[in-house]
This record gives structure tokens, C-alpha cells and sequence, in this order.
């Protein structure tokens, strides 16, 4: 027991003079890159005493308007013909996106008479437009399994485009948003970007080859 006991402190000793090391050797990347290390400290004392715990009381309740829906989607200018839904399959918990159609699991649907085809390639199909209560809807988030979220398609029936997503991974940052910058100038729209995603939108309709070059127009997921 006494040799268990001494060596386990043993252990402990070690693992403390690494972090001493360890410590040391970050204080002095501290120093030579000119930072306090007794400044730093002390401002983590601040924030940690003016947390607020209470961090739902800062959440504005905003009115969803019609205006408001309206100004959202003309930055994910999309088809308005037909849009898709986000759906889990019970059974399984998958989730995926859906085209809503006006006959689905009715009469005229043939999935529900047992025949496996896809919608796109059904006779009855017929798609559900994309409205403002829609959009309201999917602003406003109120369904508990997301049911209400939406999927927009940014190719429209003429094969053009107005907007392109980027989702940016970290690696090489300043090398992603270069690339954003110059897709904007070669389809003449203007790039925004965050830290971890890239937005491309137009004023005018670009040409999907146009928009190809620079990436892949398909079902976009608000």
C-alpha cells in the first residue's frame, strides 16, 4: 500500500514540474510576443465576474412582417414555384429536405397507392409555391423538430442564378475570401463575408455557366 501510495505521488510530481515547464515556456511566448500575461489575467477576472448567467434575458422578441420576409428572401433569391421542407423520419431520426407537393399522400399520389417513384418524375406532381406565410413561417421557428425550416432552389427556369453560398473551413481563411472577392468580379455581383462562411449576391441574373465556374447551384437550405 505504502509503495502504491508513493508511487502515485511520484506521478504527481512528475505531472506537476511539466506544467510548470509548460507554464513557463507559454508566459515567455507571452513576453516576447510584448502581451502582460498579469494584464491578460486580469481581464479574464472581469469577464468571468460581469458574465450575465441569465443569457436568455438579451434575446429581443422581433415581430416577424411580411417586410421582414420579404427583405430575407431577396438575399436568397430562389425559385418561388416550388420549395422544399425539412423532414425526420421517425423511425430512423434521418433528417433530410423535401419538395412540397399539393398532392402528396393523397389520391393522386402514387406513393401512397405503393409505387416507388420519385417526384420529379410523377405525372400528378404539383408543386406547392413558396409564399410569404411560408417564409414567416420558417423565420419565426416556432416547430420543435424544425419541421418549418425551409430549402429554397437557387436555380431558376432560365438557368440563372443570383446568389452562391460558400462554407468556409478554416483553412486558409484569407485564401478563401480572396476567392469570394474574385468570383463577385467575374459575374459582376457583390461578395459578404463572415468568418465562417461566404455570400455572392447579384443584382442581376447571371447565366448558370457563368455561375459554375465559380461553384454548384442546388437545393440551398435557409
Amino acid at each position: 500500500m505504502d509503495n502504491l501510495l508513493q508511487t502515485e505521488m511520484q506521478h504527481m510530481q512528475e505531472r506537476i514540474d511539466h506544467l510548470e515547464k509548460e507554464n513557463r515556456y507559454l508566459k515567455d511566448l507571452l513576453n516576447r510576443a510584448g502581451i502582460s500575461y498579469e494584464q491578460t489575467l486580469s481581464l479574464n477576472q472581469v469577464q468571468e465576474n460581469t458574465f450575465d448567467p441569465d443569457q436568455g434575458a438579451r434575446i429581443r422578441s422581433v415581430e416577424i412582417t411580411d417586410e421582414l420576409a420579404n427583405r430575407f428572401f431577396s438575399r436568397f433569391w430562389g425559385r418561388q414555384d416550388v420549395y422544399s421542407k425539412r423532414y425526420v423520419k421517425k423511425g430512423t431520426g434521418e433528417a433530410g429536405y423535401y419538395p412540397q407537393c399539393n398532392h402528396f399522400w393523397s389520391e393522386k399520389c402514387p406513393r401512397k397507392m405503393g409505387k416507388k417513384i420519385k417526384c420529379r418524375d410523377c405525372a400528378s406532381q404539383s408543386w406547392k409555391q413558396l409564399d410569404i406565410a411560408v417564409l414567416k413561417r420558417h423565420l419565426e421557428g416556432k416547430a420543435a423538430d424544425a419541421s418549418d425550416v425551409v430549402g429554397i432552389y437557387p436555380l431558376l427556369l432560365d438557368d440563372t442564378c443570383r446568389f452562391l453560398v460558400f462554407d468556409f473551413d478554416n483553412h486558409e481563411k484569407d485564401a478563401d475570401r480572396e476567392c469570394v472577392r474574385g468570383c463577385g468580379r467575374k459575374i459582376d455581383a457583390v461578395p459578404v463575408e463572415s468568418d465562417l462562411c461566404g455570400y455572392i449576391q447579384s443584382e442581376t441574373k447571371n447565366p448558370e455557366s457563368h455561375q459554375k465556374d465559380v461553384g454548384f447551384c442546388q437545393s440551398c437550405f435557409l
